[in-house]
């Protein structure tokens, strides 16, 4: 794990909601995904603060807290007892807590306005436990789920979907050979279950106890990474390049007849340029810009490395850091910055280049976001 510190709000006490719960912050305007981290047994939802605070910014993390509080500040989604012959669960509470989460996924995606195969649950121990629980019995709420340190219970064999339902699931189990609250075994266990069930899902096992380490969030993040589908944009001098993994065409990137110096140069004819010039601009590139529509994937994430986005966030009043993140809103105000210049206010007044090939940079991708509806994009060294 690094030594990100996120941002987590206060506890939500919304009667809206089964659980209550935290958001990763900030929240986006428009999430692309949804991730839900539920803690372990006798934990609390800011044990998973640090793992949150990993996932892409353009995500809606979640941290719930489990409905039952054993002491405080020390809560679970069911009782359980270590016995010789292994864990035994209280399995009304085990089954009051699987409802509970599937209906407040519901209600997140109703909120949010999530496609259900854009959301993850994962968890820790009892927290992968019910992530397992609700992704098997009610798999069109989730488009994937993880297992960290945990185990599917025998008891949920009454509750799992058919294959025919189960079969756009994406799982993901992390296990320690050391563990000594639940046993490799579970994992193996797991592994094959989800094998005969038909699931598409990855086992790893670590040197590890009862925990998360560094290995095993790296890997979460990585499976993650590839449920949520990942949109590079480069604007260059004479056009702009858009790939993606998971587009229609099949990983090749597409090519739009946009660029810095191009469209500078087939527009402006000023420095700045004029209003007029500017409108012009505005409907070539929002043209062009939409053919991109239907190939980029649906719900995926935008990031760059090209330096001027990079000069654009630092002007919006981005913080300085290796990967940042400019939301579509800073990308506008920074636009309108722009747009006051080109009706006569002085650009130092704005701390605004004039250069045409930095405004036409601006302007294509303050379009290429709006259109293509990119609440955020990362931009990265």
């Amino acid at each position: 794990m690094n030594n990100l510190q996120p941002t987590i709000s206060p506890l939500q006490r919304d009667p809206a909601f089964d659980l209550l719960f935290r958001l990763r912050q900030p929240v986006p305007a428009r999430p692309k995904a949804c991730v839900l981290l539920l803690h372990g047994v006798g934990g609390s939802e800011m044990n998973l603060a640090e793992l949150a605070g990993a996932i892409d910014p353009d995500t809606l993390v979640v941290l719930p807290r489990g409905p039952l509080e054993f002491a405080p500040g020390q809560f679970g989604w069911f009782r359980v007892a270590f016995t010789a012959s292994g864990p035994s669960i209280v399995a009304a509470e085990a089954e009051q807590s699987r409802q509970a989460v599937i209906r407040f996924i519901g209600q997140l995606q109703a909120a949010y306005g999530i496609d259900p195969k854009k959301t993850v649950v994962a968890g820790f121990s009892q927290g992968g436990i019910v992530s397992a629980s609700v992704a098997l019995s009610a798999p069109e709420q989730v488009g994937g789920f993880a297992v960290l340190s945990g185990r599917i219970l025998p008891e949920l064999e009454p509750h799992i979907a058919s294959r025919e339902r189960l079969s756009t699931l994406r799982g993901f189990i992390a296990h320690g050979e050391f563990d000594n609250k639940l046993p490799m075994t579970w994992a193996q266990r797991a592994d094959s279950w989800l094998t005969e069930l038909g699931i598409a899902h990855e086992t790893r096992l670590y040197p590890m106890g009862h925990e998360i380490s560094a290995a095993v969030a790296s890997d979460f993040l990585h499976w993650l990474g590839e449920q949520t589908p990942i949109t590079r944009l480069h604007i260059g001098t004479d056009q702009t390049t858009v790939a993606t993994a998971n587009g229609t065409q099949g990983g090749a990137p597409l090519t739009l007849a946009l660029g810095a110096q191009k469209t500078a140069a087939d527009f402006f004819k000023h420095a700045p340029p004029t209003p007029l010039e500017m409108e012009d601009a505005i409907m070539a590139v929002e043209d062009e810009v939409s053919r991109a529509r239907t190939w980029i994937a649906q719900g995926s994430v935008l990031y760059t490395t090209d330096p001027v986005v990079r000069e654009i966030a630092l002007m919006a009043g981005v913080t300085e850091q290796p990967e940042l993140t400019l939301s579509v809103e800073a990308v506008e105000e920074t636009f309108q910055r722009l747009a006051a210049v080109t009706l006569g206010r002085p650009a130092s007044s704005e701390a605004m280049p004039t250069d045409a090939a930095f405004a036409a940079t601006l302007l294509i991708l303050r379009e290429f976001m709006h259109h293509l509806q990119f609440a955020s994009i990362t931009v990265k060294t």
